[in-house]
C-alpha cells in the first residue's frame, strides 16, 4: 500500500487534496497535516512513498521542509511535489535544486495531481 503525505495550511485545499488522492488511488493511505513541522515528523516516522507539499506556510516552508528532507538520509529518497501558486521561475528554480521532484501551480485539476503522484509512485 502507498503512503502519501499531504503537507498545507490552508485546510480546504489540504482536504480536497487528501480527498482526491484517497478516492482515487485505491491502494494508498493518504495523510495530511496543516504545517511543515508536523509533515517533517510525519515524514520521518511514516517513510511516505510520496510528499505532497504547498510552498508557502508559516513556520517552516515547503522550501525548509524539503530541504530538511534531502538533508536526512532516511528521507531523502522519497519524491516530493510542491504545490504553489508562485509563477515566477525563480522559485521554482530553488525548488528543484533543492530536490523537488515536480511543480503543480494552484490552481490545478484533480487530474494534473493524480498523474503527479501516480508518476512519482511509479519511479
Amino acid at each position: 500500500m502507498a503512503r502519501i503525505l499531504v503537507i498545507d495550511d490552508d485546510a480546504v485545499l489540504l482536504s480536497c487534496v487528501a480527498d482526491t488522492l484517497s478516492l482515487n488511488l485505491k491502494n494508498s493511505q493518504v495523510v495530511s497535516v496543516a504545517n511543515g513541522i508536523k509533515g517533517l515528523e510525519l515524514a520521518q516516522e511514516l517513510q511516505p512513498d510520496v510528499i505532497v507539499c504547498d510552498l508557502n506556510m508559516p513556520e517552516m516552508s515547503g522550501y525548509e521542509v524539503l530541504a530538511r528532507i534531502r538533508r536526512d538520509e532516511t528521507t531523502a529518497h522519497i519524491p516530493f511535489i510542491f504545490l504553489t501558486a508562485e509563477a515566477s521561475s525563480t522559485k521554482r528554480t530553488l525548488g528543484f535544486e533543492l530536490g523537488a521532484n515536480r511543480y503543480l501551480k494552484k490552481p490545478f485539476a484533480a487530474s494534473q495531481l493524480l498523474e503527479a503522484v501516480e508518476f512519482q509512485l511509479a519511479t
